[in-house]
């Protein structure tokens, strides 16, 4: 991507199944077939709550997230780009 764009953008990725979908404000922006770790086998990491921030010394995000979601299971393209249509 690249850009590191404005606050009105909406970027949910979809991961699940060996394949992750990047969307940007409703579209399809990249999509990656070739995953080879599922969330299934994230641990506690998730529970943890790092959002931005690594169990390793990697440098933190710099950027503020204001929603962020984990369901169980994989969602549909119709479910991300909803609310992007509202």
């Amino acid at each position: 991507m690249g850009s590191a764009g404005s606050p009105s953008e909406c970027r949910p990725v979809t991961y699940g199944g060996g394949t992750a979908v990047l969307y940007v404000d409703g579209a399809e922006a990249g999509r990656n077939t070739r995953i080879t770790i599922e969330p299934r086998y994230f641990g506690n990491h998730i529970r943890a709550g790092w959002v931005g921030r690594s169990q390793y010394a990697d440098p933190y995000l710099k950027a503020s997230v204001d929603n962020f979601r984990v369901y169980g299971r994989v969602l549909t393209a119709d479910e991300v780009t909803a609310p992007a249509r509202a």
